[in-house]
């Protein structure tokens, strides 16, 4: 399960700050700009170049951000958002008091409000951004307490074959059963998925 937990780890929602659209050649998460050609996504195995090819970058930004299966990060990154609510309101709360000590220095549009609800809001949007920045720290530090999880990924790119059908794939080493990489296709990028080995079929 080492490439799984590297590869994968992890958590973070689909929110207003993002603004990536299916057909968009320059995809944008979390501020995060994607190069679709450094980092290609065409096929399942140019998605797992494109995961070597960041860590060994250290673009682990862009990892947690563009190659990673979404609803793995947005849940990772949501978990450590919540842990992290309190730090967002603190700051937030700091922002707001300055702002409000020199308000013509400050946009209409750009003022934290003073309405409840509309303060929660921002609070828990400021907290999915800091669980976001949480989780890349997490993956970061996974490749560094492993130096041989690289070294693994390159033996599944260069012996691995590539099995699947319509928006799923697998790359499977040969004398490995059981255990492969997955990926999953959505708006005809390729993604790694969130797991390692097959899924189990239970009979009925």
């Amino acid at each position: 399960m080492r490439i799984l937990s590297a590869i994968l780890l992890l958590a973070i929602l689909t929110n207003s700050t993002v603004a990536q659209g299916p057909e968009s050649k320059s995809p944008v998460r979390y501020g995060i700009m994607l190069n679709s050609i450094a980092y290609s996504q065409a096929t399942p195995k140019e998605t797992l170049a494109a995961v070597i090819k960041a860590v060994e970058d250290h673009r682990f930004d862009v990892l947690v951000a563009h190659l990673i299966e979404e609803q793995l990060i947005e849940k990772r990154a949501a978990e450590h958002g919540r842990t992290l609510e309190g730090d967002a309101e603190k700051s937030l709360l700091a922002l707001r008091q300055k702002q409000q000590s020199d308000p013509f220095r400050v946009k209409p549009a750009e003022r934290i409000p003073n309405e409840p609800k509309a303060f929660a809001a921002i609070v828990q949007e400021e907290a999915k951004q800091l669980g976001f920045k949480a989780t890349i720290d997490e993956v970061r530090k996974k490749y560094a307490s492993d130096v041989t999880l690289v070294k693994e990924l390159k033996r599944y790119l260069r012996d691995g074959d590539v099995t699947g059908a319509g928006d799923n794939a697998k790359i499977s080493l040969k004398g490995v059963p059981g255990k492969a990489l997955f990926f999953v296709k959505v708006n005809n990028r390729w993604f790694v998925e969130d797991r390692q080995e097959e899924k189990e079929v239970k009979n009925p």
